[in-house]
């Protein structure tokens, strides 16, 4: 991780960073400052990002925008193009809480929970509401599956309010696709949203050699036979351990993200303002984990895994 936050600050320094994204209390959108803004009196040309392709490549957003490969990389020992497409089993979702509860309640609450994983549940939190949805008439992807159609009106309105970004736009204006609500996740409603340049994309990817991990754990062999195995998104703790890991340091979390990103920032253009703390050394880096209970950490961290 040093080596990599090592990186980003000769990156830095060579001015290929955005400045002002180091700027925590600047809260704008980067991607439509940087990214929107070519056809404008006064375009902020030069920016990459790496997102999903429906949203990315929307005409509304910049018609110009290209996908190309990644950078040809060794990854765990062996050189490849590599996408690291596996991604965390989300552990957010409902909860009832039944104390002070009546039976009645509970299960007036579990029907609203059951309702999401109904047929028509499932349309409502991928696609909106039903008005808006042609259940009739459907949507065929590029596999030859059929996917409920989004009318002209939800497409016409990302385009106004979200920039093409139908996923926010569902979230933000039609209260669907709820984050912390489980529901089973559909691909029609990123189909619909790609642009022509996009599909062209997903088919440069497809077709290449590019690595794409799986939840499987599957992917090109290397030095790690542990490379590709997923971490867990939570862990359960006794009471004894969660005891240990406060005990352990007094630092919060944004303490360590800065004294991270300072590596980022400072190390090599060595313009650290006055009371900033920045590892030089990959020694000072990791002496300051220790110091603040990394030994612990990875000891109570392990045991917890080991009892999954």
């Amino acid at each position: 991780m040093y080596k990599v936050l090592s990186v980003l600050s000769n990156l830095t320094a060579e001015g290929l960073i955005y400045s002002d994204c180091f700027d925590l209390s600047n809260k704008s959108n980067f991607r439509s400052v940087l990214w929107g803004t070519d056809a404008s009196s006064k375009p902020s040309y030069g920016f990459m990002t790496f997102d999903w392709i429906g949203s990315s490549t929307s005409d509304t957003l910049n018609p110009d925008i290209e996908v190309i490969l990644p950078p040809v990389s060794k990854i765990n020992g062996v050189w490849q193009y590599y996408i690291n497409n596996s991604r965390t089993i989300k552990n957010n979702g409902w909860s009832i809480s039944v104390a002070g509860s009546t039976d009645a309640e509970i299960k007036r609450a579990a029907t609203v929970m059951d309702y999401f994983f109904s047929p028509e549940g499932i349309v409502v939190q991928n696609y909106g509401i039903l008005q808006n949805v042609d259940l009739k008439n459907k949507y065929v992807g590029p596999a030859g599956n059929e996917w409920p159609r989004f009318d002209s009106w939800i497409l016409n309105a990302t385009n106004t309010f979200a920039a093409g970004d139908i996923s926010r736009f569902l979230r933000d204006w039609e209260g669907s696709m709820l984050p912390a609500v489980g529901y089973p996740k559909q691909i029609g409603f990123e189909y619909q949203s790609t642009s022509e340049r996009g599909f062209k994309g997903w088919s440069l990817l497809k077709d290449s050699t590019t690595n794409f991990p799986s939840y499987t754990g599957d992917g090109l062999k290397g030095d790690n036979p542990n490379y590709y195995t997923l971490t867990p998104p939570s862990f359960s703790f006794t009471p004894r351990q969660n005891e240990s890991l406060a005990e352990t340091t007094s630092l919060e979390t944004n303490d360590i993200s800065e004294f991270m990103f300072n590596v980022v920032r400072y190390k090599t253009l060595g313009n650290a303002p006055s009371g900033a703390t920045v590892a030089k050394t990959y020694k000072e880096y990791l002496d300051y984990f220790k110091k603040n209970g990394l030994d612990t950490y990875v000891t109570t961290y392990q045991a917890a895994f080991n009892n999954k």
